[in-house]
C-alpha cells in the first residue's frame, strides 16, 4: 500500500500540505515517531471528480484515508493504522515485498513498519477515487531505497471503510484493474 521511507540521521524534514485536506504548509507537521528526521518527504494527495480534474474532498470515507496516507508518510505508523478495524483484512499482491495477506491491526503495522523501513527517500501522491461503496487510491511513488537504488512505482489500493473504520483494504499492481 504505502511506499515511504526511513530517515537518515541529521536529515531536515520538508512537508507539503495534503491538497484540499490539510490546510497551511507545515502547519501540524509532526517528525516521525522515532525521532529521526526526513529529506525529500513530499506528500501530495487529492481525489479526482473522474473527469480529469481535481475535485474538492468532502468525502469524510475518502478524508480519512487520504489522512492514513499523509500520516505514514511523516512516519506515524500508529497514526496510519488509527482508523482500521481491529479485525481489517489487509491483502498486498505476493509479488510486494512482504507482500500476502495481513489481519488485524498490528500485523498491518508490522506490514507498513517494514514496508516504511525499506525507504531512503520518496515521494508520495495518492490520488482518491470514489467507485460505489470502494475508495480506490491511485498511488504514484518515487524516491530511493535503502540500499541507494532509485524506485518508481504506480499501483492503487481498494479501501472498504464502514462505520469509520477501515475494514479491508486489497492493493493491486495495475491501477486499472483496481478502477475498472
Amino acid at each position: 500500500m504505502f511506499f515511504p521511507g526511513p530517515w537518515a540521521l541529521g536529515e531536515r524534514v520538508t512537508a507539503l500540505p495534503l491538497a484540499r485536506i490539510v490546510s497551511g504548509a507545515g502547519q501540524g507537521f509532526k517528525p516521525p515517531v522515532n525521532g529521526l528526521s526526513a529529506s525529500h518527504l513530499v506528500c501530495v494527495a487529492s481525489m479526482s471528480d473522474d473527469l480529469g480534474g481535481a475535485a474538492v474532498v468532502t468525502d469524510a470515507d475518502v478524508a480519512l484515508v487520504l489522512a492514513a496516507y499523509a500520516a505514514y508518510g511523516q512516519g506515524d505508523i500508529d497514526g496510519a493504522v488509527r482508523d482500521l478495524h481491529p479485525d481489517v483484512e489487509w491483502i498486498e499482491p505476493d509479488e510486494f515485498p512482504n507482500g500476502g495477506a495481513h489481519h488485524g491491526q498490528a500485523a498491518v503495522a508490522a506490514y507498513l513498519r517494514a514496508s516504511y523501513a525499506s525507504w531512503r527517500t520518496f515521494v508520495s501522491e495518492p490520488t482518491a477515487h470514489r467507485r460505489a461503496d470502494r475508495i480506490v487510491i491511485v498511488h504514484h511513488v518515487h524516491g530511493v531505497l535503502a540500499d541507494g537504488t532509485p524506485q518508481e512505482a504506480t499501483v492503487a489500493d481498494v479501501f472498504t471503510v464502514e462505520n469509520g473504520q477501515v475494514t479491508r483494504m486489497i492493493a493491486y499492481a495495475d491501477p486499472a484493474v483496481a478502477l475498472a
